[in-house]
């Protein structure tokens, strides 16, 4: 009996595939520019530059959920969404009623949310435990923490971070001046030993180990750098909303990681980054204001909304997939 001999992918595929393996980000930017010509065309008017302030929550935590995922060993951080939300409450509920100058409350919430980071890798390094295990603890901890410190909504009337959710002189978005910062930080970061160690560890912890790496400590810094991010999401999300709520605690962490995916960073570890992770945010609210725009009935807005993303998330996995061609 005669086997046929497995069919092999043509040259444009792979190299299709070899450009979206070295500029993971390409495919995600393909669809934000697609979604966001949808989605001025069905809102009517272009999508303006003061749009940013109301995206910029998720970009930052799905860009906080990245360092985590990228050190690889099922390195999941669920605890983002309610630690971002933290340093809203605290923000709005401690540091300001308390005469705290809001510059050192930025710095204080940013410090403070990059230690809840750090405890979570720390912990999922010393008990040698699942991050996700160990982070999904600290998730329902953390949301009773919320629940504890903003039992009901708080205001903040005067708001100091109000420039960061408007434009600067009428054209530059303040948003964005958060979302450069840990961008920037990681740029450098990533030509750095310190980031080569952690694409190092997240592509192979064992090959990375016998090199004299510090697994562990790679680690516990990506978690400690992803709640450092998370700091600044509060901060974001402060600067647009002028409040707190508790309940918000669980809004962020799920479609961030889903932002993530999207973004071209690899659930396994080792291949990705932050800039990936902002546009697959990006699309994530795009896909919002497309459904939005075209006023779906409720009962289908999330299933529409669901099915876009997962359709959009597997096209990234099916395309940035690393299995070799059959010999």
């Amino acid at each position: 009996m005669t086997i046929a001999a497995p069919a092999r992918r043509g040259p444009g595929t792979r190299s299709l595939r070899t450009v979206l393996r070295a500029h993971y980000y390409l495919l995600a930017l393909v669809i934000a520019v697609v979604l966001y010509l949808v989605a001025s065309a069905s809102l009517g008017s272009p999508l303006g530059p003061d749009k940013l302030a109301i995206f910029a929550p998720l970009i930052l935590a799905a860009m906080a959920s990245t360092p985590a995922i990228l050190s690889g060993g099922g390195g999941i951080d669920l605890s983002i969404g309610p630690n971002l939300v933290l340093a809203n409450i605290l923000f709005v509920g401690v540091f300001v009623p308390n005469g705290v100058p809001p510059w050192m409350g930025v710095v204080l919430v940013v410090l403070i949310s990059g230690a809840v980071g750090a405890l979570g890798g720390a912990l999922s390094v010393a008990l040698r435990l699942s991050p996700v295990v160990v982070t999904l603890a600290m998730y329902f901890v953390l949301i009773g923490v919320n629940q504890k410190l903003a039992p009901t909504p708080l205001v903040l009337p005067d708001n100091p971070l109000r420039g960061f959710a408007t434009l600067w002189g009428g054209v530059f978005p303040g948003a964005l001046v958060l979302i450069l910062v840990p961008l920037l930080g990681w740029a450098i970061a990533a030509r750095s030993r310190a980031g080569r160690t952690l694409l190092a560890v997240g592509g192979s912890a064992a090959t990375a180990f016998s090199a004299g790496v510090n697994v562990s400590l790679a680690r516990v810094a990506a978690f400690a750098f992803g709640g450092l991010i998370a700091g600044l999401g509060g901060v974001a999300l402060t600067a647009l909303i002028s409040s707190a709520d508790a309940g918000t605690s669980s809004a962020y962490t799920l479609v961030a990681i889903a932002a993530v995916a999207l973004g071209g960073t690899s659930m396994l570890g080792g291949r990705g980054g932050l800039l990936g992770s902002a546009i697959g945010a990006l699309c994530v609210s795009l896909i919002q204001s497309v459904l939005s725009g075209l006023q779906l009935p409720s009962s289908l807005l999330k299933v529409v909304y669901g099915g876009l993303l997962l359709a959009s998330i597997v096209l990234s996995a099916v395309l940035m997939s690393s299995r070799k061609d059959p010999r």
